[in-house]
């Protein structure tokens, strides 16, 4: 496949296009605190990015029980989802996919997270909704196996 005539770009989500970083930092370590697995923030914040088994193995070491990492998620989660209605886009993105729109470029956004995740929605919509001179196509989303923070 030639490279010199793109027919897409892809994008990830959390981090690259929205403003997320933090707001998963702050999640995370509130939710190590709540389960009395105090971790300081900046060890945490190194790890965002990771998948969530990764991030609590990096974080908590790979011999731990396994068998709380759902009620850490599940807290992360909750913790988290109060920032939804918060959330932006980082400077640029929406000229960023806008661009890419108006070379008729078809726009791909990656996530692995959940689809209810306010994220992966708001990007999809900003991608719909940036072009002024012409509809983009329709945006796909593509979705990783395994959860990941950010």
């Amino acid at each position: 496949m030639s490279t010199d005539n793109p027919a897409g770009v892809l994008f990830d989500v959390d981090g690259t296009l929205v403003d997320t970083t933090y707001l998963h930092t702050v999640s995370w370590w509130e939710a190590l605190r709540q389960t009395e697995r105090p971790v300081p923030m900046a060890d945490v914040h190194r790890a965002i990015g990771m998948g969530s088994d990764k991030l609590l193995d990096h974080l908590l070491g790979p011999e731990r029980d396994r068998d709380a990492d759902p009620k850490l998620r599940d807290a992360h989660d909750t913790l988290y989802a109060e920032y939804w209605a918060r959330l932006t886009p980082l400077p640029g993105a929406a000229d960023l996919l806008r661009a890419c729109a108006e070379r008729g470029l078809r726009v791909v956004l990656a996530t692995s997270a959940p689809p209810s995740t306010r994220s992966a929605r708001c990007a999809a919509r900003w991608t719909r909704t940036t072009s002024s001179t012409r509809s983009p196509r329709r945006p796909t989303r593509s979705r990783a196996s395994r959860r990941r923070t950010s």
